[in-house]
C-alpha cells in the first residue's frame, strides 16, 4: 500500500477512468493553501494533483477557468486532466532549476499577454488570490477598480481588521482614494493576477510556464509588482518586458505603492503579520 492523504474522490476518479492504482505519490514543495503531489499509477499515468480542505465548491473549477483563460493566449499552462469539488488534477510539467529560464524571453512573453486588452476592468466572474474570493466587477476607470477591489475589499475582512488599527483602515482609504495622484493611467490588460515567482514553472528548454492564476483585466504595473516584491525574478526579466510593452517611467518607485494590495492579501488570509509595518511606511507620505 502507498501511504497517502489524497482525498477519496481523487482515487475513485483515478479508478474510474481506468487509470490504475496509485504506484507513487510525492510531495511538492511551495504554496500555502493546497497541498501539491506528484502522482504516478500502475497504469502509466502521471500527474500533479492539488487538494485542500474547506475550500470553496468552485475553487479548482474557477482555476482550470484562468488557466484555460492564459492557455488561450499562447502561454504554457498545465492542462486540466480533471476538477472536483476538492480536487483539480493537472499535467505534470517536471521540475527544472529556474537557472535554466531565459528570463528576458519570459519578460517579452508577459508583456505581449498584458498586450491583450479589454475596455473595462475587471473579468466576466470572480475568481480566488490564496483562497480569498476576488471581486471582478467590471469598471470603467482603473484607479476605481484597483481601490475599491483591491484595496477597500480587504479592509473589512476578519482578519485583516485584526491586524490593522482604526487609524490604519482610514488612512489606507485616504491613500486610495489618492491613486490618480501617483499612478499614472493604464489600459486593462489582461493579468496573470498573482505573478510571483513561485507561480512561474522552468520547462527545461529555457521557457517558463504559469500556474495558478487569478486572471482579470487590470494595471500591467499591478502584476508586475508580485514579480518585484518576491524573489526570483531578476532584473533582465523588466528589462526585455520593457522593449515589447514600455511602462511609463518611474514604474520600480510605484511597485511599492502597489504592493499595499499585496501585503492587505497577506493580512487578510492569515491575520496580523509584519507586512502592516510597510503599508504604514508606503503610504505615510500621501495621507
Amino acid at each position: 500500500m502507498i501511504d497517502h492523504d489524497l482525498p477519496p474522490s481523487l482515487l475513485s476518479y483515478l479508478e474510474n477512468e481506468g487509470r490504475g492504482a496509485l504506484k507513487t505519490c510525492d510531495g511538492v514543495p511551495g504554496g500555502t493553501i493546497n497541498q501539491t503531489r506528484r502522482i504516478e499509477t500502475t497504469g502509466g499515468f502521471k500527474g500533479i494533483a492539488k487538494f485542500a480542505a474547506d475550500i470553496p465548491a468552485d475553487f479548482y473549477a474557477i482555476e482550470a477557468q484562468g488557466l484555460a483563460e492564459l492557455r488561450g493566449t499562447g502561454f504554457r499552462v498545465p492542462d486540466v486532466i480533471a476538477t472536483s469539488a476538492d480536487f483539480i488534477l493537472l499535467e505534470d510539467l517536471g521540475t527544472h532549476p529556474p537557472e535554466e529560464v531565459d528570463w528576458r524571453a519570459f519578460g517579452r512573453a508577459v508583456a505581449r499577454l498584458h498586450q491583450w486588452h479589454d475596455p473595462l476592468f475587471g473579468f466576466a466572474h470572480d475568481n480566488y488570490i490564496g483562497r480569498l474570493r476576488q471581486t471582478n466587477s467590471r469598471t470603467a476607470n482603473g484607479h476605481e477598480f484597483f481601490a475599491q477591489h483591491r484595496i477597500h475589499a480587504y479592509l473589512s475582512l476578519p482578519l485583516c481588521e485584526l491586524a490593522t488599527t482604526e487609524d490604519d483602515r482610514r488612512n489606507i482609504g485616504k491613500f486610495a482614494s489618492k491613486l490618480a495622484d501617483f499612478i499614472p493611467s493604464q489600459p486593462a490588460s489582461l493579468l496573470h493576477g498573482d505573478l510571483w515567482s513561485g507561480n512561474i514553472i522552468p520547462l527545461g528548454d529555457g521557457q517558463a510556464g504559469l500556474i495558478d492564476p487569478a486572471v482579470y483585466f487590470g494595471w500591467a504595473e499591478a502584476d508586475l509588482t508580485a514579480s518585484w516584491l518576491y524573489p526570483g525574478v531578476p532584473a533582465d526579466f523588466f528589462d526585455a518586458y520593457n522593449e515589447v510593452n514600455p511602462l511609463e517611467p518611474g514604474y520600480m518607485e510605484r511597485f511599492p505603492l502597489l504592493a499595499v494590495r499585496e501585503w492587505l492579501a497577506i493580512l487578510a488570509q492569515f491575520g496580523p503579520n509584519p507586512v502592516v509595518n510597510n503599508i504604514r511606511s508606503v503610504i505615510a507620505p500621501y495621507v
